[in-house]
């Protein structure tokens, strides 16, 4: 992988559209493992997120469970401390997140939005940035995207909040799903954050 971490900070990614997204996860059933280790789960463990977003750099594709995990461990070799299987379980279950957080930015980008990624102010909870018509004279809307369950409520609190930051919950009621991942859709999530805007 001839990428560093320095260089996906100021890359642009691949602008995916939705429906290679969904193409995708319907070719790979997401299966949620069952696997909990309190010691995987509690953190202390080089992030998930950027091995995942140097594979779509790389190869423009999302990257399989599998494929993310592999990398994982390519880069950071004897990260597991003895939990390999509980951190597989733990980036499996992180890995339809970051999957949703792309489709976000493709729905959004197809919905004539102007969106950015940063993997910065990803560490700090803010999933998608909207910018609004330079003439406005606003400042962008920082988006939080989380399916709505106790869980995430609680993680979510625990991120930055201030001016024009957006809470967008995915109810499980209201999401598409594909290849067994809830997705944003349009037009409900698209408008929600259009009138935020």
């Amino acid at each position: 992988m001839s990428l560093t971490l320095t260089t996906i900070l100021s890359q642009n990614l691949p602008p995916l559209s939705t429906q290679v997204i969904e193409a995708a996860l319907r070719q790979y059933q997401y299966q949620r493992p069952t696997v909990l280790d309190r010691e995987a789960e509690s953190g202390g463990f080089p992030p998930f997120v950027q091995p995942f977003y140097l594979w779509l750099v790389e190869y423009g594709v999302i990257p399989t469970p599998q494929e993310h995990i592999g990398l994982y461990f390519a880069l950071y070799p004897g990260a597991d401390n003895g939990h390999r299987a509980g951190l597989e379980a733990r980036i499996r279950r992180a890995w339809p997140s970051l999957v949703r957080d792309q489709h976000l930015v493709a729905l959004l980008r197809e919905a004539g939005m102007r969106v950015t990624y940063s993997l910065d102010w990803d560490r700090a909870g803010v999933d998608v940035t909207v910018w609004p018509p330079p003439e406005s004279g606003r400042a962008p809307l920082f988006v939080h995207a989380f399916v709505q369950t106790a869980r995430s409520a609680a993680y979510r609190k625990q991120k930055v909040t201030g001016v024009r930051h957006f809470d967008l919950p995915l109810d499980p009621s209201e999401a598409q799903v594909a290849g067994n991942v809830w997705l944003y859709q349009r037009p409900t999530h698209t408008e929600r954050v259009r009138v935020a805007l």
